[in-house]
């Protein structure tokens, strides 16, 4: 009789030698801020509705990348806690204008009452979301991705006035 845990990593093994688990282990996953890896996580999201991503710098040269969806919506990300070394986590954001007549406050307010790795600010007549990612222990094209998803889904859903 087959030991129940031979039979587990043997099945382990098939399935990932089926689904391809060869090339996922090939794609590194960056610990530092890349903008290269977040043009390429972004873009191949198209669930998250990003159209066109481009890398453009700050004032002091850090390295943003500006993600551009196809409802208007502008998601900027740039590395975070940055020292010479690099820069550990990335920090998203983009600000959105919900429906004329919305209380910012009170959409911001039911937005930050569930927990979210992004909160909502109110900034003038807009509302701001923000987000930090963590990249110590590395970070995968395809989890990159899903906070892109993420942060463009919350974002349409404040510009509609929905928390």
């Amino acid at each position: 009789m087959q030991h129940p845990i031979g039979r587990v990593l043997l099945g382990a093994a098939s399935a990932a030698a089926l689904l391809g688990a060869g090339s996922a282990h090939a794609q590194t996953a960056s610990e530092l801020f890349n903008p290269a890896q977040v043009l390429r996580a972004a873009l191949a999201a198209p669930d998250s509705g990003i159209t066109a991503a481009t890398e453009t710098r700050t004032k002091d040269g850090k390295p943003v990348v500006r993600l551009a969806g196809a409802n208007g919506l502008t998601v900027w990300v740039q590395g975070g806690h940055c020292t010479a070394a690099g820069c550990p986590s990335a920090w998203f954001w983009v600000k959105v204008t919900p429906p004329a007549g919305t209380d910012r406050q009170a959409l911001v307010d039911r937005y930050n009452e569930s927990p979210r790795w992004a909160s909502a600010h109110v900034a003038g007549d807009a509302v701001e979301l923000r987000g930090e990612v963590m990249l110590a222990g590395g970070i995968s094209d395809a989890n990159l991705a899903q906070y892109v998803r993420s942060i463009t889904h919350h974002a349409a859903r404040l510009s509609a006035g929905q928390a």
